[in-house]
């Protein structure tokens, strides 16, 4: 019975150790393909979808992973108003990502624009959480977020502005359904 039951011990710890490293070589798979240095155009107005203190943004961006293959993101959210110190801008919305292999990733993002950056007159960093809720192809299962920290310039109403930053993928593969 002894040796039976070591030997089952032996057979689960293998099980666990070789699933692990598997698991970890998919969540960078789905990670590699989310990550890059990102940049596009973003677009402000007021619209009255985000009340009559907010402002709505618009980005489309590009971005290009390590293997230099590109992807694009698109944000659609409203900004503030300012935190009672003035030195955030809170940041609420949604996102669709398309990643290199043409899979789609849509989810809500949140953050806050902070104060003035030295990049470019009137720049201003941000930084952004991409909650995934739901993808496509290899995506399926996935669940966690992707970062955006960045800044734009030249945010005047109405007029397309350059925007830049990186985005990091922190995701995971689900359980099956």
């Amino acid at each position: 019975m002894r040796r039976f039951v070591a030997a089952l011990s032996v057979g689960v710890l293998s099980f666990a150790v070789v699933g692990g490293p598997a698991e970890a070589r998919v969540a960078d798979a789905l990670n590699r393909n989310v990550s890059g240095p990102l940049t596009g155009t973003s677009v402000t107005s007021p619209i009255p979808s985000c009340g009559a203190t907010q402002t709505h943004q618009v980005v489309d961006a590009t971005y290009t992973t390590q293997h230099g293959r590109s992807g694009s993101l698109h944000l659609d959210g409203c900004i503030g108003p300012p935190d009672p110190s003035g030195d955030l801008i809170p940041y609420a919305g949604s996102f669709v990502l398309t990643t290199p292999t043409r899979a789609v990733l849509t989810g809500t993002t949140t953050g806050a624009l902070g104060g003035l950056t030295r990049e470019c007159e009137f720049a201003r960093s941000f930084a952004f959480t991409l909650a995934l809720t739901k993808g496509t192809k290899a995506y399926e299962r996935a669940r966690g977020d992707i970062d955006l920290i960045g800044s734009f310039c030249n945010p005047f109403a109405g007029i397309p502005f350059a925007m830049g930053g990186t985005l990091t993928g922190h995701l995971e593969h689900g359980p099956s359904a």
